[in-house]
């Protein structure tokens, strides 16, 4: 206190720094040797400073990742484990000792297969597979099965139209096995159509070769294409997958950008366009041939029985032979 009254009173405040690591007592191991139980690590330690960190003070790979608990269960033998603990500050100290689990009983794998086919399996040239839906099992030589995730697919990127499939591939305790997908890829916006001809003519598709009867589900299936195909008869879509193609149907594919192709329907001899061969078929050819009425588009393409490109009387005379089945 001075002259004047005045007061002076001072405070001390004693401030610990800690730079003290924690204390890992031991690493506890269980007992058992089974797979399916897997063997628990239990990590012991202790910080009587600011304490272990209340979240992710435990890393068993060396400080890579960290988790809030102190045990850690294994289900199948693992090398070189490092077990590092953490206190609330960030001191970090580290297990003295490399663990190694190699105890679990194992059973060879023997094969695997694929359960559940993905749910595309169709591709454009330079896609990558997509394993959505695809359920991959690993068999073993107990006979026990066991669905797997950590398969790898080892050519399934850029995909190419040579590809028929791709392989899958996992590695299970130093054990690897293969098995192919299945898969088709396709040329953007690709067609392929089987079995029949297809004819180009001034900016008009013509598919030849369609024999009578011929129903509409049958031609789809030899259409092989990524597109929507479907068959239009005077602008109007036929729904019935079992009606007979008659000439001037039209089979429209279309693709998801919006293109579409048109191809005509030729059915050889069916020159009115109802499906079948027959004796009108035949007048509608005389006509033609003797001036009385012109045959054009889809129609003298049917005429064409014999494929020259005209028409004339040796196309008459097959046209007979068609009709009696001969």
């Amino acid at each position: 206190e001075d002259s004047l009254g005045n007061n002076l009173t001072t405070h001390s405040n004693a401030f610990y720094l800690d730079n003290t690591a924690p204390t890992i007592t031991e690493v506890i191991k269980s007992a058992t040797t089974l797979a399916d139980e897997g063997i628990i690590l239990t990590v012991i330690a202790s910080d009587s400073h600011s304490g272990i960190a209340t979240t992710k003070g435990y890393s068993f790979d060396g400080g890579e990742t960290w988790q809030n608990e102190n045990t850690k269960t294994y289900n199948e033998n693992t090398k070189n484990i490092q077990i590092k603990v953490k206190d609330n500050v960030g001191n970090i100290t580290e297990y003295g000792e490399i663990i190694n689990i190699d105890e679990i009983e194992t059973v060879e794998l023997k094969a695997i297969e694929i359960s559940t086919i993905p749910n595309k399996t169709e591709y454009i040239e330079g896609e990558d597979f997509d394993t959505t839906g695809m359920v991959v099992t690993a068999i073993y030589e107990d006979k026990t099965s066991n669905e797997v995730t950590n398969y790898i697919v080892v050519d399934g990127e850029n995909l190419s139209l040579e590809q028929t499939s791709v392989t899958i591939r996992y590695t299970e305790n130093g054990v690897t096995k293969e098995i192919l997908q299945k898969i088709t890829v396709y040329k953007d916006n690709q067609i392929d159509i089987e079995e029949y001809e297809v004819k180009e003519d001034e900016d008009v598709n013509y598919i030849r070769g369609v024999e009578a009867n011929t129903t509409i589900s049958e031609i789809q299936e030899k259409i092989q294409t990524r597109g929507q195909v479907e068959i239009y008869k005077d602008n109007k879509k036929i729904e019935d997958e079992n009606t007979k193609l008659g000439t001037g149907m039209e089979v429209i594919i279309s693709f998801t950008n919006g293109e579409s192709t048109i191809y005509k329907v030729v059915v050889a001899g069916d020159i009115n366009g109802d499906g079948d061969v027959k004796a009108s078929d035949l007048s509608r050819l005389k006509n033609a041939l003797i001036g009385r009425n012109e045959l054009a588009g889809a129609y003298k393409e049917a005429a064409d029985t014999n494929g020259d490109g005209n028409l004339k009387a040796s196309d008459l005379s097959k046209l007979k032979r068609m009709i009696v089945g001969v």
